[in-house]
């Protein structure tokens, strides 16, 4: 499976000014029924 780039929002900007504003994640595998997506 080919790494697919996706847009960053955030621009890298991770100095936010309250808790909770931004969230970040890897989500590299993830488990269904038919398997590992």
């Amino acid at each position: 499976m080919p790494a697919v780039l996706v847009n960053d929002a955030l621009e890298r900007s991770f100095d936010v000014d309250a808790p909770d504003r931004a969230w970040v994640t890897d989500i590299t595998y993830i488990r269904t029924q038919e398997g590992l997506a």
